[in-house]
């Protein structure tokens, strides 16, 4: 028999005992039951940003958009759930933005909001460390110069 001959039974050989063994852990990798979990319901918030020029207790006084709002004049914000959804706490960062040429750009000016929703539609936020009204931050004293600004609002599980 040749090297090359020799060669080949070798691998011959190797192959088949691989095979035996693959075969060998097929039938130790039989299935015994599979289980499954209950089901998984997850859910977000839905809501919208308003704002108004007096940090008013009238609903009616809140809005979508403000508009001729003088440089470094009084606006305040506010978030409410529009849905039912998440309940437990979370924390709110509340960002200024400019839109800068077409580009909504973070600005230095925001707030944070630690506060328990109650994963029902229609509860106010307001832009203070509590959620509270009382405390709500005037972004005004951060649009000090003419242009178009916004209040971005994210809200991450503390």
């Amino acid at each position: 028999m040749s090297k090359q001959q020799t060669h080949h039974a070798f691998i011959t050989v190797a192959i088949i005992i691989m095979a035996a063994v693959a075969a060998s852990i097929m039938v130790y990798a039989y299935i015994l039951s599979t289980y499954y979990g209950g089901n998984v319901q997850v859910v977000t918030v839905q809501g919208q940003v308003w704002y108004c020029s007096s940090n008013s207790t009238s609903p009616s006084d809140w809005t979508a958009t403000l508009s001729n709002v003088g440089n470094s004049s009084a606006w305040y914000a506010k978030f409410n759930t529009t849905s039912s959804g998440y309940n437990g706490a979370v924390t709110m960062t509340w960002t200024l933005q400019e839109d800068i040429t077409g580009t909504w750009t973070d600005q230095s000016a925001t707030q944070s909001t630690g506060v328990t929703l109650t994963g029902s539609a229609g509860q106010i936020v307001y832009a203070s460390s509590d959620g509270s009204q009382a405390l709500n931050k005037n972004w005004g004293s951060s649009t000090t110069t003419a242009g178009s600004y916004r209040i971005k609002v994210v809200m991450t599980k503390p």
